[in-house]
């Protein structure tokens, strides 16, 4: 079995996120991030942190260097980021999940045959 092939055939596939022309590219939080995000109690810093953590440009580099710089954003753009963060991470789209059902219930009804 290929790792790296499979593992890009899992991955959530990277999608730009436009704002005022310009292009953020989310990458999904490791584990230790997901983690120290549901464990912080401030939503508005854990996002923040999310933000200065996992959006990256293009070239897959991290574009915001401080958490100033990312607090220094308006709300409405730091809440679109967030949440590119938050669909890459634990978001599946809806189309993605009903088809995986469709196709593991197909799978379990051709194996009881």
């Amino acid at each position: 079995m290929n790792f790296e092939e499979m593992f890009s055939d899992l991955a959530p596939k990277r999608n730009a996120t436009v704002i005022g022309g310009h292009s953020f590219y989310a990458r999904p939080m490791t584990v230790s991030e997901f983690s120290a995000h549901i464990s912080n109690p401030n939503k508005n810093e854990r996002d923040d942190l999310a933000i200065l953590n996992c959006i990256e440009d293009d070239e897959g580099k991290p574009i915001f260097d401080s958490i100033e710089r990312v607090k220094a954003l308006y709300s409405t753009v730091r809440n679109e980021l967030a949440m590119a963060v938050a669909t890459m991470t634990i978001f599946l789209p809806p189309v993605e999940v009903e088809q995986s059902v469709k196709t593991v219930g197909s799978n379990s009804s051709n194996t009881d045959k």
